[in-house]
């Protein structure tokens, strides 16, 4: 019979790094390397659309000890809503020379969340934030409903994003037609994508007050009468000046 075995030429080199994972998407992509032994690495990413290199860049000489290093970046380039993409990422290490690569594909997707939210008896606001190459072109709704269980919509306002990119924030308001009465009602914040998909929400309460009874205060004006005294002067200083004037034109 015939034995097999198996064999290398030279010795076997264990890889002084590791790749450990890649997440690629519509913002960018992340990448966990692990060394074996302290090393100087370049690290080498792009982003592929079918044969094309639409974006690319490199960190160089990143310094790896004896901790896993994560490195990130995001895609400075726009990305089409439902289009196929491919991350790649390239490890080259020094003396000797060795490169290690990976490779994950994605579709690329409009993608935001709610950070923030106001809520009062008069109207709401969410600020949006944007997490995705993709141009976020959707719209906010928001619906007031009654906190009795019945979930019966009191009102429905829809609004329309400004455009998001990755790191882009902007806040949406909403004024109701009517002021709330007093009292305590739930509010549904939704972000609805450029496919009509829900891609974020939000529900919080509303506690209305009751309006403030705003009193004005008229502030009297006390009118002082002028003195006899006074007005028999003024009506003197008058008859004296008009006698005066009389005189000077039977001069003339």
């Amino acid at each position: 019979y015939t034995n097999t075995y198996s064999f290398v030429h030279g010795r076997q080199v264990i890889p002084r790094v590791t790749v450990d994972d890649l997440i690629a998407n519509s913002e960018g992509f992340s990448l966990m390397i692990t060394p074996v032994q302290p090393v100087l690495v370049d690290v080498n990413y792009m982003l592929v659309d079918g044969s094309d290199v639409i974006y690319m860049n490199e960190q160089e000489r990143v310094a790896l000890n004896t901790v896993p290093l994560e490195v990130s970046e995001q895609w400075n380039t726009l990305l089409e809503n439902g289009r196929e993409y491919k991350g790649r990422v390239k490890v080259k290490m020094y003396t000797p020379s060795d490169v290690i690569g990976s490779m994950q594909g994605f579709t690329a997707k409009d993608d935001v969340f709610i950070s923030d939210t106001y809520q009062d008896e008069i109207g709401a606001s969410a600020t949006i934030d944007g997490i995705s190459q993709v141009p976020f072109e959707g719209s906010i709704r928001f619906t007031v409903m009654e906190n009795d269980g019945s979930g019966t919509i009191i009102e429905s306002i829809v609004r329309d994003s400004p455009i998001l990119l990755s790191g882009d924030d902007e806040t949406v308001e909403a004024i109701w037609e009517e002021r709330l009465p007093e009292g305590t009602y739930r509010l549904s914040i939704e972000v609805i994508g450029n496919d009509g998909d829900l891609l974020d929400v939000k529900e919080t309460i509303i506690e209305a007050e009751a309006p403030r009874n705003v009193t004005n205060t008229t502030n009297e004006t006390e009118t002082t009468n002028q003195s006899p005294g006074f007005l028999g002067l003024h009506s003197i200083i008058i008859i004296v000046a008009a006698i005066f004037v009389l005189r000077l034109k039977k001069r003339w």
